[in-house]
């Protein structure tokens, strides 16, 4: 099928009009019904239902009216992708570092777009979780690795999942329970459950803390705490357990143990954040990567 004759039949179909689409288009009215024609010919059936009085699609012409727009845009996404890959592209991706552990993800994602896009440099910047949302609209950095639950609803801002971490309880060397294996959610429920409550990330815990319920997790006691380093020092003063996704289980230095839930749990999604405006191509080009990391 000619592209040039789908583009012609986009144009008819939006406008509901030839002399309108070939307006448009730069041709003669004669040239676009001629290359309508051709694409029915190609195709093997009519898109336009010419019996009708007004501009009508047949019900196999909207269908590929629909679809066409897609295929047409992902061609052009395409092309333009190998001759920025033929041209080496080159520029710049701005990623905001929020302190959740996300090091091993940024590492291993940016590595792959290296090997995609050479040409990109990438910056880093240590960033506030509570201000993502003003400083992504603000265009202070291209994205960040977090946890989307606060930006679900956000009319400007969007994410890509592309992990769900699988949750470990961070257990002190004194406690009883660092003897076992894995700990069952009457053990886990048993105890002081530190849940992390970062300002400006209210949302996460209040889907944390509804996650546990409805897998059966209800902590006689729940406290709060506004980062990791104070998570450590509770659980490492043997004031409780914490649950938390494996990203954040580096227990090197500390006296503690990391022990999986019985049975196996999985309930935080990792996202790349980032404004739905921002039309930096070494970002299009990022979330190309996430999405072929997709690993939910």
């Amino acid at each position: 099928m000619n592209l040039m004759k789908l583009e012609y039949f986009i144009e008819v179909a939006k406008y509901k009009s030839f002399t309108k689409a070939a307006q448009k288009c730069h041709v003669a009215q004669p040239a676009i019904s001629q290359q309508i024609k051709s694409l029915e010919q190609d195709l093997g059936f009519e898109l336009i239902d010419r019996a009708s009085k007004q501009f009508k699609l047949t019900e196999a012409g909207r269908a590929l009216y629909q679809d066409g727009i897609k295929l047409l845009n992902d061609f052009t996404y395409t092309v333009d992708k190998c001759r920025d890959i033929s041209q080496k592209f080159s520029g710049t991706l701005n990623i905001g570092i929020t302190g959740w552990d996300e090091n091993a993800y940024v590492i291993e994602l940016v590595s792959k777009l290296y090997k995609e896009y050479p040409g990109i440099s990438v910056n880093y910047k240590r960033v506030k979780v509570s201000t993502v949302a003003a400083d992504l609209l603000n265009r202070e950095y291209d994205c960040t690795l977090t946890i989307p639950y606060d930006f679900t609803d956000h009319s400007e801002i969007r994410f890509q999942n592309f992990a769900r971490c699988k949750a470990y309880t961070l257990v002190n060397k004194k406690n009883p329970l660092s003897k076992k294996q894995s700990l069952t959610k009457e053990e886990i429920s048993s105890q002081n459950c530190i849940v992390l409550n970062l300002v400006g990330m209210e949302r996460s815990k209040e889907h944390l803390i509804s996650f546990f319920s409805e897998k059966g997790i209800l902590p006689e006691k729940i406290t709060s705490v506004e980062d990791m380093d104070i998570m450590n020092i509770y659980v490492g003063m043997n004031q409780g357990i914490a649950i938390v996704p494996e990203m954040c289980c580096e227990v090197k230095g500390l006296d503690m143990v990391k022990i999986p839930v019985e049975g196996g749990l999985e309930y935080i999604d990792m996202s790349v954040v980032y404004n739905k405006n921002n039309e930096n191509p070494s970002l299009k080009y990022f979330l190309e990567v996430v999405r072929s990391e997709h690993k939910i």
